[in-house]
């Protein structure tokens, strides 16, 4: 039993002497370095440094690309909204203020054509589907 209390003690002492040695070397400065030494040290370095090459930065594939096109609008969910408004959009700047895409056709069709200009003499359709049925009638007469 004093054998274990005499360690203890000893790593006690031990301890102490330690922190005290450590507190001295914190206080001390550190040795200067030759001049010859730092030199060389500097030279090494700078040799070093320039020898490695600069590392490339990887080049994205067109598919990570193209990926993070994606993510960026918002996934799949994202790009169908786009496509749907874009469509939206196309069928609202070709209807325009016709009531429906065929009369709007078959308005463009008689500014463009004088025989259908004929066909509808001097009405033009544009209010109701009940024009095509005038146009499908006098053509059939």
């Amino acid at each position: 039993m004093s054998q274990k209390s005499t360690d203890k003690t000893t790593i006690i002492e031990t301890d102490a002497a330690l922190d005290a040695l450590f507190d001295e070397a914190r206080l001390a400065e550190p040795p200067a370095l030759d001049d010859g030494l730092r030199a060389r040290l500097v030279a090494q370095a700078i040799d070093a440094q320039s020898q490695r090459a600069p590392a490339a930065a990887p080049v994205p594939s067109l598919r990570a690309r193209l990926s993070a096109l994606l993510w960026g609008v918002g996934g799949a969910p994202g790009l169908a909204g786009m496509v749907s408004a874009g469509v939206a959009g196309v069928w609202i700047g070709f209807g325009g203020t016709a009531t429906t895409v065929v009369d709007q056709v078959i308005q463009g069709a008689v500014q463009a054509s004088p025989a259908v200009s004929a066909w509808v003499g001097d009405r033009v359709p544009y209010d109701d589907g009940s024009e095509i049925l005038y146009i499908i009638t006098g053509m059939q007469e």
